[in-house]
């Protein structure tokens, strides 16, 4: 098992530089930018809050934001799947 979380450990040290690097210099305007009515994304609650859109609504799923899309994947890799992957005892939801 050690093997493996280093496999893994290595595997999302590479994604995470990558991403950041093709993230580099991306603005709030293109981060949230909408390129179709109602896509999904992420909004402002209060001051200092955001809320992603719902993604468990039946049916099929809209078009999405960059903002989404990043929020979707720390949603599913580094909360929900993190103590199954990383052998970690705690886990998180939302942002």
């Amino acid at each position: 098992m050690a093997d493996a979380r280093v496999g893994l450990i290595a595997l999302s040290d590479y994604v995470y530089e990558r991403t950041r690097d093709r993230l580099d210099g991306l603005t709030d305007t293109e981060y949230f930018w909408e390129p179709v009515p109602n896509c999904w994304t992420i909004r402002r609650v209060g001051s200092d809050k955001y809320q992603a859109d719902d993604s468990d609504s039946p049916g099929i799923p809209p078009f999405t934001t960059i903002a989404w899309r990043l929020w979707h994947l720390v949603e599913c890799y580094g909360g929900i799947r993190k103590s199954a992957m990383a052998g970690s005892e705690t886990t998180a939801r939302g942002l």
